[in-house]
């Protein structure tokens, strides 16, 4: 590391600059967004009714066993102990995700600053993943969803097996520590974490070591600790609630793989465009601008004087690689598919800004008018906050602009006026942040909330009587109101009103 860059302190003021720097894309109203209506939601209401069974084996959606959504049930334990010390909001929702992306950046900062020695690459790489906007994203940590955990999970897998493999320490122990992420990985998102493992094969086969290690006793013993929670788990549950390994086969393994998600345009995409979904991604979006860094971080890997840890870095690098290429080539394409390439990426994109840091301290040496200085240090700084400040502003400002805004408004409206009043939400298809608040109001309050699908019409005369308070904030639902019924407005919130029913219309 550069002598220059080598006096700012290594220890405890870096880490609390730290701490302050990922406080705002971690925490930043965190609680503030409407629940979304999917897999956060979901999950929610599983977490609710686990704690309302006592079930916490079969997970549940609509109080009965959820064969829909099959994935194991670890970050629905966490949720369920989340609302239990913080009661049912967006908060103890969101908070465990939150908390699982800073303990990521923890354990890369202290694996760049102990195993790579180099308080440098930990802070910047550090810095690197808090800036990356498919990392401080919606369904990764900035929601209750499943990616923040298997992230974490997944990561220190690949660091302790980085630890017993290449730099030899405590190997066995490692080994064991590694196999034990992976399970949890497994028990968190399942198949989603073995995505690793062909890198991993890869890089035994590259260097003529995968024999020796079905030779090692401590090979079949890690396996064991890896894979025998998740198979026990799979065949209890299947025990306690059959059918749900053929839901698994169909849902999350190889036909979800290979079929996908009913997507037929994802389903026809040509070989160019499958190669070209995850890297215009990370081009325009998700990585940029550290995407421009990863051919520096290249060149500076085959710099290192120490072969141990070129050869963690080409791991990383083999890593990211590997799941590139399992995603692009699946029929089921998500945005956070490609979240957990993040930590490396990180990593790799802070190896090129410490090798890059010599050639700006020896610019800065050569320059000495101070307004050439001020020039180039401001140039620095504006590099590194510009990203900063896009991910600041991500989370700081209105975000009605985001996908499926206005079936997200139901819930802000439902939580005041269930304490008021009964009522009627009238809904247009699947909202299951509209089931969660609902169970959450009707469980806090003697008043109780009722839903009604616009597709029910012939039930309208049945349940909506006069005198009824119905909602609606979907234009499809506003419209079936106008078409079905007489009203006077009571009340409104952005998108949604609230109406009392005041007549009968006879629909053409």
């Amino acid at each position: 590391m550069s002598p220059y860059f080598s006096k700012i302190p290594s220890k405890i003021f870096p880490l609390i600059l730290l701490l302050l720097i990922v406080y705002f894309p971690l925490f930043l109203h965190l609680d503030t967004m409407p629940y979304r209506i999917w897999d956060e939601s979901r999950l929610a209401v599983s977490a609710f009714e686990m704690l309302h069974t006592h079930n916490y084996w079969v997970v549940t959606f609509g109080d009965v066993p959820d064969l829909w959504s099959v994935k194991p049930p670890l970050m629905i334990w966490v949720i369920a102990i989340s609302f239990k010390l913080l009661g049912y909001n967006a908060l103890a929702l969101r908070l465990p995700s939150a908390l699982f992306g800073l303990a990521t950046v923890l354990v890369i900062y202290d694996f760049c600053r102990k195993d790579l020695r180099n308080p440098l690459l930990s802070f910047l790489s550090v810095f690197v993943l808090v800036t990356t906007a498919g990392y401080m994203d919606y369904h990764v940590t900035r929601t209750g969803d499943y990616d923040a955990l298997l992230i974490l999970c997944q990561t220190l897998f690949v660091i302790h097996f980085a630890r017993h493999h290449f730099l030899n320490t405590h190997p066995s122990k490692n080994l064991y520590w590694s196999a034990f992420w992976l399970a949890l990985a497994l028990m968190t998102k399942g198949v989603a974490a073995l995505f690793l493992l062909p890198s991993l094969v890869i890089c035994l086969l590259l260097e003529g070591k995968l024999i020796l290690y079905f030779k090692n006793k401590h090979t079949y013993i890690a396996v064991m600790i890896a894979f025998t929670p998740i198979l026990a788990y799979f065949g209890w549950r299947e025990h306690l609630s059959a059918g749900y390994l053929q839901a698994v086969w169909d849902m999350e393994l190889f036909n979800r793989y290979l079929q996908g998600d009913g997507d037929a345009h994802i389903i026809r995409q040509s070989l160019l465009e499958k190669i070209e979904h995850y890297w215009d991604a990370l081009y325009d979006d998700d990585f940029k601008p550290w995407l421009y860094l990863l051919p520096v971080s290249v060149i500076s890997i085959y710099q290192l004087s120490n072969v141990f840890h070129r050869k963690i870095l080409l791991f990383f690098l083999c890593n990211v690689l590997t799941i590139i290429l399992l995603i692009t080539f699946s029929s089921s394409k998500k945005g956070w598919y490609e979240a957990p390439i993040y930590p490396y990426l990180a990593i790799l994109v802070g190896q090129a800004l410490v090798w890059l840091a010599p050639f700006f301290e020896i610019i800065l040496q050569n320059n000495k008018h101070f307004v050439v200085k001020c020039g180039l240090w401001s140039m620095i700084i504006l590099f590194l906050a510009a990203p900063y400040w896009r991910i600041f502003k991500k989370f700081h400002g209105n975000t009605d602009h985001l996908y499926e805004w206005e079936q997200r408004q139901y819930t802000p409206f439902m939580s005041e006026i269930g304490k008021k009043m009964d009522y009627f939400v009238l809904q247009t298809g699947y909202n299951a942040a509209i089931e969660f608040v609902k169970k959450v109001s009707n469980e806090a309050s003697s008043f109780k909330t009722h839903t009604m699908s616009v597709r029910d019409t012939q039930l309208y005369p049945k349940h909506i009587k006069m005198g009824a308070k119905v909602m609606c904030c979907e234009q499809e639902a506003r419209d079936s109101l106008n078409q079905y019924f007489i009203y006077k407005t009571i009340d409104n919130q952005r998108t949604c009103v609230l109406v009392e029913i005041t007549g009968l219309k006879t629909p053409p």
